[in-house]
């Protein structure tokens, strides 16, 4: 015989703490929490229920029995201050669980996420040190929920999870009638197999990329042949201007897909270069290529100035050179 799938419930009479629980998914988790016998809450967040959204969700459980008590404070910090600070205020108590919510981006490492990977595998390897303490503790990996939370609705996040084949398995999740969240919005495993063709075929991409390249202009790299056709481009005056914004704009396009890992027809040249996630490190290394391949030194902060296209920057990187060589 099959055991009985163990049914979540919390104790009526406790008060649980929840970090960020006016958030999307904390919103979703205080509603599952209370479906199963939680009735009081004490919910920290920088901003309280400084939203109209948060405002509506503590008066609508209200009117159901459950209590929740926002805190707006930001003296636990982000997650690794977090972590610690919740670890020294609970160490003398008996608690019931500690839960730190994590993800799965540690595993495939998303370029724009630097911080909050480093954040999360802290809170991994923290959680192992409270184990070795002898002190109750879990993290929880998740991976995207596909309708809760403000990475339902970025494009980027999204492109990246289908890309490193992120498998969404609605059905072995074993808590899944207890916790619909599981069943519906979390991914609840990766699919190695699937990540570890993608590398093999990206990997014999990159070597006959290589090879072609070593056969063009003796070696010469994509950044000094954008160079080299740009400066010619330039010298063919105001009347090719047409062609040249063209080919800076390409060159701008590759350059942001491959820092991003993603296709060229996910970047729009309506849009901020900060508009496709783009962060500061990862600007360092875009302004390198701009200088390079372009001849043109600009700020960080230029570079992630989210009023200047990337239509806009392409024409001002072509004026200028213009201006120069006249």
């Amino acid at each position: 015989m099959m055991p009985a799938t163990p049914a979540a419930r919390f104790d009526p009479e406790a008060c649980y703490s929840i970090t960020g629980g006016l958030s999307g998914v904390g919103r979703f988790l205080i509603r599952w929490m209370s479906d199963h016998g939680a009735q009081h809450f004490m919910v920290l967040s920088r901003r309280g229920t400084g939203s109209p959204r948060a405002q509506t969700f503590v008066k609508t459980l209200a009117t159901h029995g459950v209590t929740v008590q926002p805190v707006a404070c930001d003296g636990l910090a982000a997650k690794v201050l977090g972590a610690i600070n919740l670890h020294a205020a609970t160490y003398s108590l008996p608690l019931d669980f500690f839960v730190m919510t994590t993800s799965v981006e540690p595993v495939f490492a998303p370029a724009t996420q630097s911080a909050y990977t480093a954040g999360k595998n802290f809170q991994d390897d923290f959680a192992r040190y409270r184990r070795r303490l002898g002190l109750l503790v879990s993290t929880a990996s998740f991976g995207l929920a596909s309708d809760v939370g403000h990475l339902s609705t970025d494009s980027t996040a999204v492109d990246l999870f289908a890309r490193n084949k992120v498998d969404d398995d609605r059905t072995s999740w074993i808590s899944q009638q207890q916790a619909p969240m599981s069943a519906v919005n979390f991914v609840t495993c990766m699919d190695p197999a699937a990540m570890a063709a993608r590398k093999r075929e990206e990997a014999e991409a990159d070597d006959a990329d290589t090879m072609q390249n070593a056969a063009d202009q003796g070696g010469k790299s994509a950044a000094t042949r954008l160079r080299r056709e740009f400066n010619e481009a330039i010298k063919t005056g105001p009347g090719e201007r047409a062609k040249t914004l063209a080919l800076v704009t390409g060159g701008i396009i590759t350059a942001v897909a491959e820092v991003l890992f993603i296709e060229e027809s996910g970047v729009n040249p309506g849009k901020a270069v900060a508009d496709h996630g783009v962060n500061s490190l990862i600007a360092a290394e875009l302004r390198n290529w701009f200088h390079v391949a372009l001849g043109f030194n600009m700020t960080i902060l230029y570079l992630l100035d989210a009023h200047t296209s990337i239509n806009a920057l392409a024409a001002k990187i072509v004026d200028a050179a213009a201006a120069s060589s006249s």
